[in-house]
């Protein structure tokens, strides 16, 4: 046991209220769990995900792109092959 008389008595159950409150409030790191919308160049809705992983593996990149590249608001080339022909967009994330 201190001696101290200088010591602060800390209210661990309001340190625990005040921390899971914060916890629960959203937040702008927390990209993985908001919606992602997909915008072609003529700024056009191409397709919506609910989370930063759905976009990711769907454009067969990683989670630490997509979040780059909505940070930085900078577009991705997104190349595919579909009936014998290759096609690419410009894409927004939003």
């Amino acid at each position: 046991m201190s001696t101290n008389p200088n010591k602060t008595k800390i209210d661990r159950n309001l340190l625990y209220s005040e921390i899971a409150d914060l916890l629960a409030q959203p937040s702008i790191d927390r990209v993985g769990k908001r919606p992602v919308n997909l915008i072609n160049e003529k700024d056009e809705l191409f397709k919506s995900f609910p989370s930063v992983y759905g976009c990711a593996q769907f454009l067969g990149i990683s989670k630490y792109k997509v979040n780059t590249a909505i940070k930085l608001n900078k577009a991705i080339i997104y190349l595919f092959f579909f009936s014998f022909a290759w096609f690419f967009f410009v894409i927004y994330l939003r």
